[in-house]
């Protein structure tokens, strides 16, 4: 009985006519004021196809958090000196090792995003490992503050397999770090 009584109020309200007011045009049709796959008219499409908005001039602005870190390649930086001295690299190769341990790391400062989750978080590059191996940029968390082009030397206590959510993962990430001479 429910099934026939919506059946019925259905068909009457496909077929009832819409008021519209005096004086005002009739109402658009919803499918025809969009864009692409159902965006908004100007919206640029979401497949990078053709007609996708121009990239920003500033790649800071395309970046949420800073440019790229690893655009341009660095040139070698001396390594740092000590017995917990390592390169980028050898931190990403024996990072199962070092997990829980100290080290020490000389590289230029690559990006540096200052005061989140309580830390300032740098990138440093020293010319070793490569792009595409993954292993020329080292994510340091820091209580310094640093400039982008800075050639530092950082201690701090490497963690392996770290996860903040949100997409934030590393496979090996230095905390606890501070800046020595």
């Amino acid at each position: 009985m429910l099934v026939l009584l919506l059946s019925v109020l259905l068909a009457c309200d496909s077929q009832a006519p819409t008021a519209t007011p005096e004086g005002a045009a009739p109402a658009a049709d919803p499918a025809a004021a969009t864009g692409p796959a159902g965006l908004p008219p100007g919206h640029p499409p979401i497949d990078g196809s053709a007609g996708a908005a121009p990239a920003p001039a500033d790649p800071a602005a395309a970046a949420p958090h800073g440019a790229d870190a690893s655009a341009a390649p660095v040139e070698a930086v001396p390594k740092a000196e000590g017995a917990d001295a390592r390169t980028v690299s050898e931190v990403f190769a024996q990072k199962a090792e070092l997990a829980g341990k100290p080290v020490a790391v000389r590289g230029k400062v690559v990006k540096f995003n200052p005061n989140i989750m309580g830390a300032n978080w740098v990138h440093l590059q020293d010319g070793s490992g490569s792009s595409t191996g993954g292993d020329h940029d080292l994510t340091l968390q820091i209580k310094d503050t640093v400039a982008v082009g800075d050639v530092v030397t950082i201690r701090g206590t490497v963690v392996t397999d770290k996860d903040f959510g949100a997409g934030y993962a590393y496979d090996v990430i230095v905390q606890d770090g501070a800046v020595v001479p």
